[in-house]
């Protein structure tokens, strides 16, 4: 996936996602990434042409499902039901909400975008084995990893990738907030 450079949000689909971030915060809904990593999924999302997944069954679920002009496939899981209750309580969600059970032996072909953000940062790591194997051996399938401020997960991430072949793409500069917190991006290759 071709990172979309040059193809930034327009100011009203900005104004719109900002609009989306205020309401499920006043709502409590918990969100675990920052507005800069959400605007690139968005992009990201307007992009893609394949499924789109959210591992970790959040607002980034909402952003894909509402900045999807090309109608990609939104899968959303989790580990947790509450967590899939509250996207499909925010939106009129009509795609897949899924556990992790269930995706684990899942297999999305045409994926183009995974969101890692699934569980606690140090439970995640337990994820990566079965996320790569699937998906780091098919071309054009960008990853991208909530975070990356975590040494611990920064890591586990850099010795999960070891074996497989890929290319990264810095995204920090993209998704770093006021707290430190980023995203890295990998693509199968």
């Amino acid at each position: 996936m071709a990172l979309p450079i040059g193809e930034p949000l327009s100011k009203s689909a900005e104004v719109r996602l900002e609009l989306f971030f205020d309401n499920w915060k006043k709502k409590k809904l918990i969100h675990t990434a920052s507005l800069q990593t959400y605007k690139l999924l968005a992009e990201l999302t307007a992009v893609s042409t394949g499924t789109v997944i959210d591992l970790g069954s959040g607002f980034a679920s909402v952003v894909m499902h509402e900045f999807n002009p090309n109608d990609c496939k939104v899968v959303s899981v989790s580990t947790s039901k509450a967590e899939l209750d509250k996207v499909a309580n925010f939106i009129d969600f009509e795609e897949e909400l899924i556990s992790w059970k269930v995706f684990k032996d899942k297999m999305y072909m045409d994926a183009t975008l995974i969101f890692f953000n699934i569980g606690t940062p140090a439970a995640r790591l337990n994820y990566f084995p079965s996320v790569f194997k699937k998906y780091l051996t098919h071309t054009g399938v960008g990853i991208v990893f909530n975070d990356m401020h975590k040494p611990t997960l920064l890591v586990g991430l850099q010795s999960g990738l070891k074996g497989f072949s890929h290319k990264g793409h810095d995204i920090r500069g993209l998704t770093e907030d006021e707290y430190g917190r980023y995203c890295l991006m990998v693509e199968g290759v």
